[in-house]
């Protein structure tokens, strides 16, 4: 064997090396795609609708400008973590009115101003392990 073939067989990676050296590329991929996909936010996507982000807020009804101040008795009040679920009783003297806000809220007999960011229906709260049949979310001032 001549000095010349030696010498580009020394130079030339072996099939172990490449192998490796590849593999090392294929999960730097997988680990970055991970990430994006992780990194990315989910999307809850209707037909014929604008997406919307899948966050708590996300899939909120948005509020008609009627109905997006209302003021009310505290009648129930249930903490569940950071929130707080308000049951309000409007002037007009109607069925409970719920609403959630976040941290502290006033206690029961407090009269409230809720400012509605938006409401859902069918609402389930897996803290509170109740349903209810409207839920405003929004933020809350003593009156």
């Amino acid at each position: 064997m001549s000095t010349l073939t030696r010498a580009l067989r020394s130079a030339a990676p072996t099939p172990t090396f490449v192998s490796r050296r590849l593999l090392a590329v294929l999960l730097l991929a997988a680990a970055l795609c991970a990430a994006a996909a992780w990194f990315a936010a989910p999307v809850i996507s209707t037909p014929g609708a604008r997406r919307t982000p899948a966050g708590p807020l996300g899939a909120l009804s948005q509020v008609t400008p009627a109905r997006d101040v209302f003021e009310g008795t505290v009648e129930e009040r249930w903490p569940a973590g950071p929130y707080t679920y308000l049951g309000l009783r409007t002037q007009d003297g109607g069925a409970l009115r719920w609403a959630v806000t976040m941290g502290r809220a006033y206690p029961v007999g407090a009269r409230v101003r809720i400012r509605a960011m938006g409401h859902s229906r069918d609402f389930y709260s897996a803290r509170l392990q109740r349903s209810f049949s409207e839920l405003v979310f929004g933020t809350a001032t003593r009156l």
